[in-house]
């Protein structure tokens, strides 16, 4: 076998592309280094994909007009009227569905609500949403590091001394984040706050969560949201916390060295037990590694073809 050069990307690497590294790698040799994409299927805009980019967009909105002095108050016609604008600009698909619309609105009125609320309660102040950082990650140790990496934080909030809290937001109606912030897998959260901590160099991040749009409610771990009120943040506190952006920038130069000698293996492969990993039996031999999530039993994943339409994937693995 003949090992493949990982170059270094021009914009950087993302958090998609971290996570792709780690639990894919055949997956980011395709996108990333071979440069395929997955073949448009034309399919037409997926709901919840719709209902998300409205929601990040009307919570936006909403945040700057927070910072910016515009709400004085939390005023339900006022948001509605922010979402009627929004959805006729990028869902008219879901605009035209009046009883989806109409659910729709009154849960993403509600969670705005919510979230609004949090903010002033707490006496943050709304920095911006859609931050851009584009930085290089600090090494944990000699010669490993993600390097160059960029994000987009979908809404940063700052305390009296300047200190942040990183909110990402998600349209789900699952226990998907619950389990990432109980289960310490919540790699986004994690390598954003280091890139901001290194974007701004003597700041801190306080805290950081998944915002769960539909379900109204924060999920974290960090001890900073201890104190909040459950009903809208649901703090999950850890016994033994793990340093899981050691075990990220470990994984992902482990994954990479791989790569360059030749070697691809993909977490989707079932099983685990017996399979004879390298990357599972460096973690048994105690290497400090992020752990893998194997999605051969998600049901929900669909078949895609992948490059060209005579090669379909399930996973993105033959």
């Amino acid at each position: 076998r003949e090992g493949i050069e990982v170059p270094e990307r021009e914009n950087g690497e993302s958090y998609s592309s971290v996570d792709t590294m780690i639990q894919r790698p055949v997956d980011y040799v395709l996108d990333y280094i071979v440069g395929l994409r997955e073949v448009d299927m034309g399919q037409v805009a997926d709901l919840a994909i719709i209902k998300g980019n409205v929601a990040h967009a009307v919570i936006g909105e909403c945040a700057r007009r927070l910072r910016d002095g515009r709400i004085k108050e939390l005023r339900k016609d006022d948001i509605l009227g922010i979402i009627d604008t929004y959805c006729r600009e990028m869902g008219q698909l879901l605009y035209n569905d009046r009883m989806q619309y109409g659910s729709f609105k009154l849960k993403l009125v509600q969670s705005v609500t919510t979230l609004l609320k949090m903010i002033i309660d707490h006496k943050l102040m709304v920095v911006g949403d859609e931050i851009p950082l584009d930085v290089v990650l600090p090494p944990v140790a000699e010669g490993k590091t993600i390097g160059h990496f960029n994000a987009r934080i979908d809404l940063l909030l700052k305390d009296r001394n300047g200190d942040f809290v990183i909110i990402d937001m998600k349209w789900s109606e699952s226990r998907r984040y619950k389990e990432k912030v109980s289960s310490q897998t919540h790699l986004q959260l994690v390598l954003y706050a280091k890139a901001l901590e290194a974007a701004y160099p003597g700041k801190h991040v306080l805290g950081s969560a998944y915002y769960v749009i539909p379900q109204y409610k924060l999920e974290t771990n960090d001890e900073y949201f201890a104190s909040w009120d459950r009903s809208s943040c649901d703090f999950i506190p850890v016994e033994e916390r793990a340093n899981v952006y050691v075990e990220a920038v470990n994984s992902y130069c482990f994954r990479k060295a791989q790569i360059e000698k030749g070697l691809l293996e993909n977490a989707e492969l079932k099983p685990f037990e017996g399979s004879n990993l390298e990357y599972m039996n460096a973690i048994e031999d105690g290497e400090e590694l992020y752990p893998l999530d194997p999605d051969w039993q998600d049901s929900a994943l669909k078949a895609e073809a992948y490059g060209s339409k005579n090669y379909v994937l399930k996973g993105r693995c033959l």
